[in-house]
């Protein structure tokens, strides 16, 4: 039934502007913050990822930036359809999901296979891929802290009540200064207070305030 009834529409490099402000803005700015802290990892949570092509997009992108070669580097994908999960499992697709896809990162990261083309290694090892229901609050807890969360065109598909439940455990799972990253044609209001809505170059991001009791625990 969740399968019949969830909207699984998605493709590599989706939103175009978004992804500029992630690599040019967004993950620099991050950066520099862990490193003032002496760390070296960056915690990523694809909430709703469908069929896997919105992690294995950040993926790609973190790969080409030197800045993070040395880095540990967590992506997470999850989703509520068990069918669309096994496609981002196997990590292989069809030209459908390479309709806004450069063409050198289509021969730098997959190796066609019988017409279709497979996910490189160094890509999927960087995302996994697992069950959940963001509904499911005890679940979504065990994720830990995240430095970014992508959720897009998903909570379009809520009542109220249910985006604002969504959002808190987004809000609850980013670390302080952390980014929420929606679909273009979603927006907080009338929903929540709780983030503020940075204006970047390409694009507008939500992100968690930093808290008078929130030092420390970046």
């Amino acid at each position: 039934m969740v399968d019949a009834l969830t909207t699984n529409e998605t493709y590599f490099f989706r939103e175009e502007n978004q992804l500029k402000t992630l690599v040019q803005e967004i993950l620099p700015e991050i950066r520099e913050k862990k490193l003032k802290n002496d760390q070296r990892r960056i915690r990523i949570w694809s909430a709703g990822c469908s069929s896997g092509e919105e992690p294995y997009t950040i993926a790609m992108l973190i790969l080409e930036e030197a800045m993070f070669r040395d880095w540990q580097i967590d992506i997470i994908g999850t989703d509520i359809s068990q069918r669309v999960l096994k496609i981002a499992r196997k990590g292989v697709y069809g030209e459908a999901s390479f309709r806004n896809t450069d063409p050198a990162f289509k021969r730098r990261y997959f190796h066609e296979v019988e017409g279709k083309f497979r996910i490189d290694d160094r890509v999927k090892n960087l995302v996994a891929i697992s069950h959940l229901n963001l509904f499911d609050g005890g679940r979504v807890a065990l994720l830990g802290r995240m430095d970014i969360v992508f959720c897009r065109n998903v909570i379009i598909y809520f009542d109220s009540a249910a985006k604002k439940k969504v959002v808190e455990a987004f809000y609850q799972r980013l670390r302080p200064e952390g980014f929420l990253l929606l679909g273009h044609s979603e927006s907080l209001m009338n929903i929540t207070n709780s983030f503020r809505l940075r204006h970047f170059t390409h694009d507008m991001v939500y992100q968690r305030p930093q808290q008078a009791d929130d030092w420390g625990s970046l």
